[in-house]
């Protein structure tokens, strides 16, 4: 690791209280008891914390209060014998409120927050924040250009508690937050982001992050390579010319299916011709009775790499079975396409994606053309075809049970949440509408819907 700026301790002396919080728990669904797997023989939350201290600030680990004891024994040499490391028990299912009562009780003024799976902050990016964030007196600064793995954002408690008092359970903190201030600001450009890869190695796919049994691989035989204490320049000089064992795809494509396959092999077809490098495309069998989805599917996933196939032993409706694929997807970016639809040609992903990455909103909803229409997408909002962030779709989740206006309710809840609608002016899709599709149903059930949703209800309300 290169030798630390003072500016930051300098900072912090002159400015109101400051400190990193570390947000963890264990409970990880993808590498189960996460912060305490060894990489370079040492805990993952251990690298961490290295780093951090090296900043010259206090560095506090925020837990579920019923895994205290977890990280107490683990991390007892840090606990006694090492200043400037403390733990803190909060609420386990609220991670802002978790990280709100840490800085109510060590009284920080302010929080630069990070999560245990970006082992590989940098000293120079902090020291760039924290003078930016002093000097425009901002309550939240953030960044949506940091290479994976090296992330971290900057609160102020006060913006902390105006969001934990809107917000109950919040998983992703930043929409939170950035609900309940205007004082906030992107730092798009700071030292030895993607940008700076791109200049360097004309691309930016370095990813560092810890998610999948094979980051641990790659990030084991960085530190095996490089020593513990390697920088992030280092880290770019060693990969930045080959080709990552933990390379994610950039985009999810998902389908779910039940019983209505008469479509399905031309909506695949015109998923798998797509000209975009790096895609993925998972494939939800909602429990079908017709063995034609299956075999369908399973085609796809003998034929490509980069089809997947996950089955539903019941049928659970295509709100649940989104949420799923939403589980599984990969992906920075992800879309629906609905399994009697198909995108108007090979290359519209591409351009979505493009989009998506050159204004940084959160959903992208295109035009599509119905019976020879074109039809704007901000017309009715079509959930399929439209192009969202994951993490605007880990936060928002599809409302699970709900079969009927599930696109309109996850819409109506994305404003709620004040994400960034953008609208794609080329049609991506056309859209089928077969006569026995949920959207030509009249029932009670569906009519009952759209009467809460008229009057401003969303989500569990609607059930």
């Amino acid at each position: 690791m290169r030798e630390a700026s003072t500016d930051i301790a300098c900072w912090c002396k002159k400015m109101d209280k400051i400190g990193f919080v570390i947000c963890s728990r264990t409970d990880s669904k993808r590498l189960p008891g996460k912060p305490f797997l060894k990489v370079g023989g040492k805990y993952v939350i251990a690298h961490l914390i290295d780093r951090l201290r090296s900043c010259g600030m206090p560095v506090y680990i925020a837990v579920p209060k019923a895994e205290l004891t977890i990280y107490e024994i683990n991390l007892q040499k840090y606990l006694s014998e090492t200043k400037g490391v403390y733990l803190f028990a909060g609420d386990r299912d609220d991670p802002l409120k978790r990280m709100l009562k840490c800085a109510e009780r060590f009284d920080l003024d302010h929080v630069i927050r990070v999560t245990h799976d970006k082992v590989f902050i940098n000293y120079m990016q902090v020291d760039c924040f924290v003078s930016h964030y002093k000097q425009e007196k901002l309550d939240y600064l953030y960044s949506t250009n940091f290479i994976p793995g090296t992330g971290f954002e900057i609160f102020s408690r006060k913006v902390l508690s105006r969001a934990a008092d809107r917000f109950e359970k919040v998983e992703h903190i930043s929409y939170a937050v950035e609900e309940v201030t205007r004082k906030k600001q992107d730092l798009y450009h700071f030292p030895l982001n993607r940008a700076w890869l791109l200049r360097k190695y004309g691309h930016s796919s370095l990813r560092l992050l810890i998610d999948y049994p094979e980051d641990l691989d790659l990030i084991d035989s960085i530190f095996d390579r490089l020593g513990n204490e390697c920088d992030i320049r280092d880290v770019a000089d060693l990969l930045g010319k080959s080709r990552q064992v933990n390379h994610m795809p950039d985009v999810s494509i998902y389908t779910c299916c039940y019983n209505d396959w008469q479509y399905l092999e031309r909506a695949g077809n015109s998923v798998m011709g797509q000209s975009h490098p790096n895609f993925e495309y998972l494939m939800i069998n909602d429990a079908s009775k017709r063995p034609e989805v299956l075999d369908i599917m399973s085609a796809f996933n003998f034929n490509f790499r980069n089809a997947f196939v996950r089955s539903n032993r019941d049928n659970i409706g295509l709100a649940s079975s989104s949420n799923k694929a939403i589980e599984f997807a990969r992906g920075r970016y992800v879309i629906r396409l609905d399994a009697d639809d198909f995108f108007v040609d090979d290359k519209i992903i591409e351009r979505m994606a493009r989009y998506m990455e050159e204004s940084g909103c959160d959903a992208l909803y295109p035009a599509y053309i119905q019976d020879g229409q074109v039809i704007p997408g901000h017309v009715k909002h079509h959930v399929g075809g439209t192009m969202f962030k994951k993490r605007a779709l880990d936060l928002l989740r599809f409302t699970d049970g709900l079969r009927h206006y599930e696109g309109l309710d996850l819409y109506n809840r994305a404003i709620k949440h004040g994400l960034k609608i953008h609208y794609f002016p080329e049609p991506a899709f056309y859209y089928r509408q077969r006569a026995k599709s949920m959207s030509k149903n009249k029932s009670a059930a569906r009519q009952e819907i759209k009467v809460k949703l008229d009057q401003g209800l969303t989500g569990s309300d609607l059930l």
